[in-house]
């Protein structure tokens, strides 16, 4: 599994520059593998993923933005488990809404 991961909500179209907003950790992770190919060697690396974080938490429309180094695998590991993932739902005026959302991947070898 990643040795840590971060999350950022994204401001909705026509909104001002914010700063990301934290929430707790997802709900339900389901780890991805570490490449063969970056492990045997010795490769650290990670990837950012788009998303859309939905209502029920559930994740959709995700995509690799990046990915460092590129060819190894890293982006092939966090999408393959990806949408599997939950997250706490975002509330605004305490309902849940739709939230365009990005999350990072990091692999590293001890």
């Amino acid at each position: 599994m990643p040795d840590a991961a971060t999350m950022a909500l994204l401001p909705e179209t026509g909104t001002s520059p914010s700063p990301s907003i934290k929430f707790d950790r997802p709900s339900k992770i389901v780890p991805p593998r570490y490449p063969i190919c970056a492990e045997n060697m010795h490769l650290s690396g990670f990837v950012d993923l788009a998303f859309t974080l939905q209502p029920d938490g559930s994740v959709g429309d995700f995509h690799v933005t990046r990915e460092m180094p590129a060819g190894f695998g890293f982006g092939a590991a966090a999408t393959a488990v990806f949408g599997q993932w939950k997250f706490p739902p975002h509330l605004v005026d305490g309902k849940a809404v739709a939230t365009q959302a990005t999350y990072r991947f990091t692999w590293k070898l001890e």
